[in-house]
């Protein structure tokens, strides 16, 4: 609730920002940049793999923009290798759900007839 106002300004400061002038201001592409890194993190414990790959794509946009430095680009390299593991790990387990659900649908439907 109560970051929603000032990121959402300072996302307006950037997209306003003329092309010329490559560093976003220093008030708010720090807090952006950590923004981005956090909510990628709670949607990656929440298993939500898409928006946690976009908030990576976002903050690694203003790392190229010049904004953090070598520590925030290995934890968000860091955080997109964890988010690839756990991707992985997620369709491994669904399919294996998948499989028990199966087969006990066929023990089911094959004790009835």
């Amino acid at each position: 609730g109560r970051w929603r106002l000032p990121l959402a300004a300072c996302r307006r400061r950037l997209r306003e920002m003329p092309a010329q002038h490559p560093v976003p201001p220093a008030a708010c592409s720090g807090s952006l940049l950590k923004a981005h890194y956090l909510r990628a993190r709670a949607r990656l414990a929440r298993h939500r793999f898409a928006g946690a790959h976009a908030d990576i794509a976002s903050a690694r946009s203003l790392v190229a923009r010049g904004v953090g430095d070598a520590s925030m680009a290995r934890q968000l390299d860091q955080i997109a290798r964890e988010t690839d593991a756990a991707q992985r790990e997620a369709r491994r387990s669904n399919r294996r759900l998948a499989k028990e659900v199966a087969r006990f649908a066929d023990k089911a439907l094959g004790s009835l007839g």
